[in-house]
């Protein structure tokens, strides 16, 4: 935040707010999809284990109410932008509306779907307002170039493949019915997406947020050594 304040205050170029954008946004991406493959991969066991079959309609609220934030998870320092510009108004109108529309819509779906109708409905609110209007009201009205970090985001994709190839082979031929198996199977699984993206997906950049640590560290431990 104080970096994207320094930017708009010396009027800088447009440029340096969207590499930032971008760059910010594609690590969280990694994160928050990871967290959100490893859920569907791996929720209804958990959940299974935890409190039983009875509770297997959480899996699928939990799953609706995740990929209404996925977006907006990865986009969220625009908000910053947007703040640093002054022009965080719409969005805080917008949200007001999901809310309202939310609330207005989430009646009859709960009555048709039950909890699963309650979340289908935030999930088709928070769609049309925090990832359609809000990528549109970035790209026209705040200037941040959303057609080239949505192009950064798709250079991603191919390195997720991999570790969903991997997530659909443990479900298969593992047999999760204890939190000890459930645990490996998701260490596996972690420990296939970021090779996998290490590999395939990630730039200099973000592999360097991993390596200078850990260089320092063993430069560190060497002369300790000497």
């Amino acid at each position: 935040a104080p970096q994207i304040n320094r930017i708009i205050a010396d009027d800088c170029p447009q440029k340096e707010l969207d590499d930032i954008f971008i760059r910010i946004g594609r690590i969280q991406f990694y994160i928050v999809t990871l967290i959100l493959t490893g859920y569907i991969f791996f929720g209804k066991q958990f959940i299974r284990l935890w409190v039983g079959d009875s509770y297997s309609d959480s899996y699928i609220i939990g799953l609706m109410l995740m990929l209404s934030v996925y977006v907006p998870c990865f986009q969220n320092i625009g908000l910053e932008i947007q703040k640093a510009k002054n022009m965080h108004k719409a969005r805080s109108v917008v949200y007001l509306l999901i809310s309202i529309v939310n609330v207005i819509i989430t009646i009859p779906f709960s009555m048709w779907l039950n909890g699963i109708g309650a979340a289908l409905a935030t999930l088709i609110c928070m769609f049309f307002g925090t990832v359609i209007f809000m990528n549109i009201y970035n790209y026209k009205r705040v200037g941040i170039d959303i057609p080239r970090f949505w192009k950064s985001i798709v250079r991603i994709l191919p390195g997720i493949i991999i570790p969903i190839i991997a997530g659909i082979i443990i479900m298969r031929f593992i047999d999760i019915n204890s939190y000890w198996t459930l645990l490996l199977a998701v260490l596996a699984y972690c420990a296939v997406f970021f090779a996998s993206v290490w590999f395939i997906s990630m730039n200099k950049y973000e592999k360097g947020l991993f390596t200078t640590p850990i260089k320092k560290i063993i430069n560190k431990l060497r002369k300790k050594a000497v």
